[in-house]
């Protein structure tokens, strides 16, 4: 199968890394890991999943309402997802019975909030100054807003109900990478938007052999391995669709790295070597 030109340009090889730099130092000496082939090399692919999930939380509470309060019905849905949080309040059931309103101070009334009771509300820095509260008119008390003023009130069965959607914008790497993957999985997840030729299908399933218990095969992303990222990111989705969102929208990429290594002053060196969006190279050392 023929490979677009646009994820060609972001398959990784380790030909593409010369004229970079790669320099890893020891006591007085430094040595530039590019400036020879990688004893071995590894191909990945790690997993990008950035998605929007609709959920819909509520609470039930007791509460004392106005007389008169009506029985109503959860929302519907929202039809898209949302900015910004929604909120909702409905009843479930009204007692039919009034009774004396437990929130008032007096019948009908309570204590101005911003005066405190007193009509005065203080001004300027010294606090020596004062000025009538515009909102009782220098009464000290306003009506009673559970019960409007009336004195009596209702218990209630309320229910709040809050729609918000939640982000997910996390990167998957094989557990069995080694080198500097924090800081390549922290470069990642810095693009919002990955490019789309790097676009795949999380649902898919790794393949296993024609034998029983054969072992699992990895699916790869053309010839890169997804190791145990892949099964990770699906866990990840298991989880959030078994909140049971009102709605989702999921977008999940493959980015495809070598993993390079050499051998040098009898130690192991990895780097990591990648493409930017932009198609640039880009290798990770180790610190």
């Amino acid at each position: 199968m023929r490979i677009p030109d646009a994820l060609r340009a972001l398959l990784p090889d380790p030909s593409q890394a010369r004229g970079l730099e790669a320099p890893v130092r020891r006591l007085m000496m430094t040595h530039d890991l590019l400036r020879r082939e990688p004893d071995r090399q590894r191909r990945w692919a790690a997993v990008l999943v950035d998605g929007r999930f609709l959920r819909r939380e509520q609470r039930v509470e007791r509460v004392e309402t106005t007389v008169g309060a009506q029985i109503g019905a959860p929302p519907a849905a929202p039809d898209r997802m949302l900015e910004r949080p929604v909120h909702h309040r409905y009843f479930r059931s009204v007692d039919p019975e009034p009774q004396r309103c437990s929130h008032c101070a007096l019948p009908g009334r309570m204590l101005c909030a911003p005066c405190g009771g007193s009509g005065w509300v203080s001004t300027g820095r010294s606090g020596n100054e004062a000025v009538r509260c515009t909102l009782c008119g220098g009464d000290g008390q306003v009506a009673c807003s559970v019960c409007g003023g009336s004195g009596r009130a209702v218990r209630a069965e309320a229910v709040y109900i809050t729609d918000h959607v939640d982000h997910l914008h996390r990167v998957y790497l094989p557990s069995a990478c080694g080198g500097p993957v924090f800081q390549m999985e922290s470069w990642m997840r810095a693009f919002a938007e990955p490019p789309e030729a790097l676009r795949f299908a999380l649902e898919q399933r790794s393949a296993s052999g024609p034998y029983r218990g054969a072992p699992v095969r990895d699916p790869g992303f053309h010839g890169h391995e997804f190791g145990d990222a892949l099964q990770r990111a699906q866990g990840e989705m298991r989880f959030r669709m078994a909140q049971r969102p009102l709605r989702q929208a999921v977008r999940s990429f493959a980015w495809p790295f070598l993993e390079l290594s050499w051998w040098v002053w009898g130690r192991t060196f990895h780097a990591l070597f990648v493409h930017a969006p932009s198609g640039a190279p880009q290798v990770f050392l180790p610190a």
